[in-house]
């Protein structure tokens, strides 16, 4: 009883943590592209904003891996398509989308993931 208390404690915590990292990446990537649709062209800001919905549905797709992982499973999930796919529009379509914002937009959940690091740092 007492191992499925801890259990159902860590999986709380997981999925506030999964969370509030979603949530960063959705407040990092609509603060750059704001900042992108002042300074930049539409182009730029429309390729940032696919970037960061492809970042978006990889960093799903990578938390549901880290869960199943404790069950045992955890195959790749289909994450790395993701990456496939990011490549795959930004090289078809150069006349529609900017490479540089895309793979910017893609990785802005690199930066979710440091904010919620520098969050556990404070809490410890």
């Amino acid at each position: 009883v007492k191992m499925q208390a801890i259990k159902e404690k860590m999986e709380g915590e997981f999925m506030a943590e999964r969370n509030s990292l979603i949530g960063d990446h959705v407040f990092f990537s609509a603060l750059i592209a704001a900042f992108i649709w002042g300074v930049g062209s539409v182009t730029a800001t429309f390729s940032f904003g696919v970037g960061s919905a492809l970042g978006l549905m990889y960093l799903v797709l990578l938390a549901q891996f880290v869960q199943k992982m404790e069950e045992g499973g955890g195959a790749s999930s289909g994450r790395f398509a993701i990456v496939f796919l990011l490549i795959l529009l930004g090289g078809k379509n150069k006349e529609t989308l900017d490479i540089l914002p895309l793979i910017a937009g893609f990785f802005t959940y690199q930066l979710a993931a440091l904010a919620q690091g520098l969050k556990s740092l404070q809490k410890a």
